[in-house]
């Protein structure tokens, strides 16, 4: 007989200005007294979404008019459940059964470093500098873990191991499937996958919960891989490190003409556009501006565009932490930006570098231990642009690293 999760979820709901639900409650483990971080809560079928945090409360908001609409709770592994919002009590217990399905179907496999493909995903910058188009993904440093222990480097794998210790145990469950990487059973040996999210897979999400140190001693093993590798490659010798803050800025700010290495003192190349509302101007007033403070995100080449995150209907441009929206995006996507938290790499469009999610989904690390650069899904657009520096004590989910590169043969 299978084991039943018994969930509880302290609900309240009200209106606020006649025009919202305020939902708030936490999310428990029955059996262990332990409250559920990352379970998700939202109104199906809608675009309001968000998670229960690592105390188990969440807090949603939705227009008022979704009160005959369907609350949904879901954790990876148990069977959604599913109520109208008007039905819900003031205390609502909540049964989730497990569902086995996914993991016992599957094989662990991991692929093969590409030195072409490195090369391929490689940007310049300016000169012998060099960024990677996307943050770090999940595949990429569990072929770094998995090389580490074929080498019998037991030591300096634990170093770099994914940290989990500040999670409680349903967290640690989440992370475990998170970074793991598999095939169906009977799908050609090239099929990789990592557990599902919707349509996507894990695989090809950026990789979080990793060290200062852990990130640096990545960078050693591709330079060493790079630099070793005999076969047909671009350059003798290289170096994969993480960037300095000038630098990591000055790759965000994508401006290919770009005249310092201090992102402020830059000028940048603007279209003031008679309609406001094109991201793309191809008619209108060209001149350039001083990034100072006023040029926030890296799609600033549409003048009205240059400190916000959405676009004219109302679709955020980057993963970012949004609460509530009066006019939702009409494309149909959970947590009004397309992600709850994590979102799959290269999702969003790339700037002029070539550089895809400088701004939001998971902050960078820099160089500095402690602090990280563009904000995350779990911060406010306003703490996620191109001059947003965070600072962190440990490793967590929404800390990843895009990796630099210097030339030096």
């Amino acid at each position: 007989m299978k084991p039943t999760i018994l969930l509880l979820l302290l609900l309240s709901c009200n209106c606020f200005a006649q025009s919202r639900l305020v939902m708030t409650g936490k999310v428990f483990d029955a059996k262990t007294k332990e409250p559920l971080s990352f379970a998700t809560i939202g109104v199906k079928g809608k675009v309001a979404e968000t998670i229960s945090s690592s105390s188990g409360s969440f807090e949603l908001l939705v227009p008022a008019k979704y009160i005959e609409d369907t609350l949904t709770v879901t954790y990876l592994g148990y069977t959604p459940f599913q109520k109208k919002i008007s039905e819900l009590q003031q205390v609502e217990d909540i049964y989730l059964e497990p569902s086995y399905t996914l993991l016992e179907e599957v094989v662990v496999v991991r692929a093969e470093l590409s030195i072409r493909k490195v090369e391929k995903d490689l940007h310049s910058i300016r000169g012998n500098l060099y960024a990677m188009e996307t943050e770090l993904t999940n595949a990429q440093y569990n072929l770094f873990l998995a090389s580490l222990e074929e080498q019998n480097q037991k030591d300096l794998r634990k170093k770099s191991e994914y940290d989990l210790s500040g999670y409680d145990q349903t967290a640690q469950a989440f992370f475990k499937k998170y970074v793991s990487q598999f095939r169906e059973r009977g799908q050609p040996k090239d099929s990789i996958k990592g557990p599902h999210i919707g349509p996507h897979h894990w695989s090809d999400y950026p990789a979080v919960n990793v060290s200062h140190e852990g990130a640096k001693q990545y960078c050693n093993w591709l330079t060493e891989k790079y630099n070793t590798y005999t076969g047909k490659k671009k350059f003798k010798k290289v170096k994969f490190r993480l960037p300095t803050l000038p630098e990591w800025q000055i790759a965000a700010l994508g401006n290919l003409k770009f005249q310092t290495w201090n992102l402020e003192d830059n000028m940048v190349d603007i279209i003031i556009s008679d309609d406001s509302l094109s991201m793309l101007p191809k008619k209108g007033i060209r001149k350039s501006i001083p990034v100072g403070k006023d040029v926030l995100y890296p799609w600033y080449g549409s003048y009205y565009y240059r400190r916000n995150p959405r676009n004219h209907m109302g679709c955020f441009l980057g993963n970012f932490k949004v609460e509530f929206v009066e006019v939702p995006c009409p494309a149909k996507n959970p947590a009004y930006d397309g992600w709850i938290m994590m979102g799959q790499t290269a999702s969003y469009f790339p700037n002029d570098f070539g550089l895809y999610d400088v701004v939001g989904n998971v902050a960078e690390m820099i160089d500095e231990n402690g602090k990280a650069c563009g904000g995350s899904w779990d911060d406010v657009p306003d703490k996620s642009t191109i001059h947003s520096v965070k600072k962190y004590s440990r490793p967590d989910a929404t800390i990843g690293f895009r990796i630099f590169m210097e030339v030096l043969e």
